[in-house]
């Protein structure tokens, strides 16, 4: 494509409401344009990248054994009611109403895949079967932030496997899970692939494919020492050797006006956070729990929600808060509580002799308190977040939080959806069983984000991995008068063509500085610079965008070189 021909929107200055690498770069190199939060238009640029990464995620999925459909994007809420999600997801479903009529836009497709395939899946015969398809979600983020990478109108593959048995499940999961290996080498990223939470998809058993970058949504577990790797919604929290202190010593009230925070107690007690014992009110479905978590640790909601079995966690209301402890906000404590509610404690919690609790009384708190004697859980177990520092749960030495990003999420199903909708089939002994799912889900949208977070240049911009580069070679002119250059210029351009390579021919009328600042920007992989001086020499000069190395060619090698120079980075 000839520059001058295409809307390739660059801009100089970084936008002001941009903090991501990824999100700067597709808007500076003209990719994309924000319509309204969270919602962004693809550009000529930012569209080629897309398809390209849709034809490696189309060519692995094939391999696999994965059928591509089509699915409605719009969806009659009675089927999501079935599987009870309706209620689950109802803070970021997208709704529309018309008179009596109520539909979704679908932000997945669990629910309708499972329709389809048991409409025609009657007998074992009929499996294992794989379908995906490539189509827009939609979700009404909260907060829509970090450009495509959480935004409310985004792109996802996602493939369902039916299977008569576990074992079946397995194999399907071995493909994809290989096949996502595939898909993402190729889209040139590094990636982690971490145990992780099946979360509201259900299921037994999932792995996140992970990116480390420096503006990502998610912190996963890493251990050095032995390779671990884990979501910190299942990294588990070791309890040993976290006693606070001895305690012979009575519990004792005492006045904390208007301190409510850890912060606030431990500067005003002068001690350490881990004398505290936080009491924390959740609605887990509809039922009112007390969750104790020791003053220096965070609750972990996964976790919770499954210790709980609960499909709706979410923190209680002043009002509930008032209602069942007596007092306001930043005072709650499990001794003396006005209403019985359950009590879930973690681990390390079970272990203080010599605590601090608040008095569910305002502006009061007890300290002297131990677990066992003062207060007890109704039930004990690992719900608080893994830290930094913390040991590794396999082997023991200390573990360190990194910043990622997922870009793909695996699945064990199971029966989850096939039993809510009567998906069965007839096996060998003409009894009817239930089918077996498995789910397989990648952004793609966010593997072009995750290629610029791990391929970015801070001074001057994007580096494309070849394989899903715009265009992986452009040819720059140093002066566009000259018809020797334009000449040159012109054959080059046709002869790659001619070899079904994409090429940015930079045919505009503008000073050299401006042409590299833009080249630089877009981040082909490979810049041929046609000049009068090379020519003059019968040569082209050669740049590789990555490592910054120039190398003259004789013009009649260079279509060869380039041709030579991308197979070598497929």
């Amino acid at each position: 494509m000839r520059f001058s021909s295409m809307l390739i929107p660059t801009l100089k200055e970084i936008p002001k409401d941009a903090e991501a690498k990824s999100h700067i770069v597709m808007l500076r190199a003209g990719m994309i344009r924000k319509l309204a939060s969270g919602f962004y238009s693809y550009l000529p640029l930012g569209y080629r990248v897309l398809t390209k990464v849709e034809t490696i995620i189309r060519e692995e999925m094939g391999r696999a054994g994965a059928q591509e459909l089509l699915m409605p994007a719009v969806h009659p809420v009675d089927i999501w009611k079935k599987t009870g999600r309706y209620d689950v997801m109802d803070d970021i479903l997208m709704k529309i109403v018309k008179g009596d009529r109520e539909y979704i836009l679908g932000p997945t497709h669990e629910e309708i895949i499972t329709e389809l395939a048991c409409a025609y899946i009657k007998s074992y015969k009929d499996m294992p079967k794989t379908l995906y398809q490539i189509q827009t979600k939609f979700r009404d983020e909260a907060r829509p932030r970090f450009g495509v990478i959480r935004s409310r109108e985004f792109i996802m593959k996602d493939a369902y496997s039916f299977d008569a048995d576990a074992a079946g499940l397995d194999e399907s999961y071995t493909k994809m899970y290989a096949a996502y290996q595939n898909i993402f080498s190729r889209c040139g990223l590094s990636f982690v692939i971490v145990a992780a939470d099946t979360g509201a998809m259900g299921g037994k058993e999932s792995h996140e494919f992970m990116v480390l970058v420096d503006f990502g949504e998610d912190r996963i577990v890493v251990c050095d020492a032995c390779s671990y790797a884990a979501s910190t919604e299942v990294a588990a929290c070791p309890a040993s050797a976290m006693t606070v202190g001895e305690n012979k010593n009575k519990p004792e009230y005492f006045d904390t006006p208007d301190i409510k925070t850890i912060e606030e107690l431990t500067a005003a007690l002068t001690c350490n956070a881990s004398a505290f014992v936080k009491t924390l009110l959740y609605t887990a479905n509809d039922e009112t729990v007390a969750v104790l978590v020791r003053g220096d640790h965070d609750v972990c909601e996964a976790k919770l929600a499954k210790v709980l079995k609960a499909s709706k966690l979410v923190l209680a209301d002043e009002k509930t808060i008032e209602a069942v402890t007596g007092a306001r906000v930043g005072f709650s404590g499990p001794i003396g509580l006005k209403k019985k509610i359950r009590l879930v404690a973690d681990a390390a919690v079970a272990a203080v002799s010599d605590g601090i609790v608040g008095a569910n009384k305002n502006d009061q708190h007890i300290k002297h308190v131990r677990y066992g004697r003062d207060f007890t859980a109704d039930e004990v177990a690992d719900i608080r977040a893994i830290q930094d520092g913390d040991p590794c749960p396999q082997c023991g030495k200390k573990i360190e939080l990194k910043t990622s990003l997922e870009i793909g999420h695996v699945f064990k199903l199971g029966t989850k959806y096939t039993e809510a909708l009567e998906g069965r089939y007839q096996d060998k002994n003409g009894v009817q069983q239930t089918i077996i799912m498995g789910c397989y889900g990648i952004g793609v949208n966010r593997i072009i984000a995750a290629a610029i977070e791990q391929n970015y240049d801070e001074e001057r911009g994007m580096i494309w991995p070849a394989a899903i580069a715009p265009f992986p070679i452009s040819i720059i002119t140093a002066n566009q008068k000259s018809t020797t250059v334009t000449d040159a210029a012109e054959k080059l351009y046709a002869a790659l063509t001619e070899a079904n390579i994409d090429v940015l021919y930079d045919d505009r009328d503008e000073r050299m500085g401006v042409k590299f600042n833009d080249a630089e920007l877009i981040g082909a992989p490979i810049h041929v610079v046609v000049g009068d001086r090379g020519l003059k020499e019968n040569t082209m000069e050669i740049r590789d965008r990555r490592c910054g190395e120039k190398q003259s060619v004789p013009v009649g090698d260079v279509a060869g070189y380039i041709v030579d120079k991308l197979a070598d980075n497929k």
